[in-house]
Order: C-alpha cells, then structure tokens, then sequence
C-alpha cells in the first residue's frame, strides 16, 4: 500500500467534521494529540488492505474521540489479532 500524507487531504465534513481548511491528519493531530495520532496511523498502514478508505477510517475515529468516545485500546487489539491470524496463531486470555 503506497501511502502519503495528501491520501488524507480531503475534507472530514461528516459528523461534525470540521468543513474547512483542515484535513483528516491536521484535525486528528489537534484531536488526539501526535502520539495517538501516530499510532493509529501506523495501525492504518500495517492493516492495509483490510482498511478500505485510510482517511475515512482515520475520520470516524477523530470524530468519536472529539465524542469522547474513543480509545486506542480497540485499534491496538485489531492490529495484533489481525498479525496473530497472518501467523496462524490465537489470541491467548
């Protein structure tokens, strides 16, 4: 997956997106702050494929922290189950 950041230079203006000058990667910068931001940027590159629309992925999770809704805990847990099953393995409790 060829990847850059002008991928997420469109404009979030769904769910309270803001519908200006911003883009995706800005606005979840501001949001969630460069380290979580980060994160799910990677997350978003090691899932690849699996990820249909980087941007639009990247905007509903800003959109559910400005919500208060979000933790990075989901992302994190997606991403090793998702290396676990390339590996054959399972998750262990």
């Amino acid at each position: 997956m060829v990847f850059n950041t002008s991928t997420l230079a469109y404009r979030c203006r769904r769910g309270g997106g803001r519908p200006h000058h911003q883009s995706p990667w800005e606005e979840a910068n501001d949001i969630l702050g460069p380290n979580d931001a980060a994160i799910i940027l990677a997350a978003i590159l090691q899932r690849g494929e699996a990820i249909a629309s980087a941007g639009g992925y990247l905007c509903s999770l800003t959109q559910k922290a400005r919500a208060g809704a979000f933790s990075l805990g989901p992302v994190l847990m997606a991403l090793i189950r998702a290396n676990l099953k390339k590996r054959g393995e399972k998750m262990r409790a």
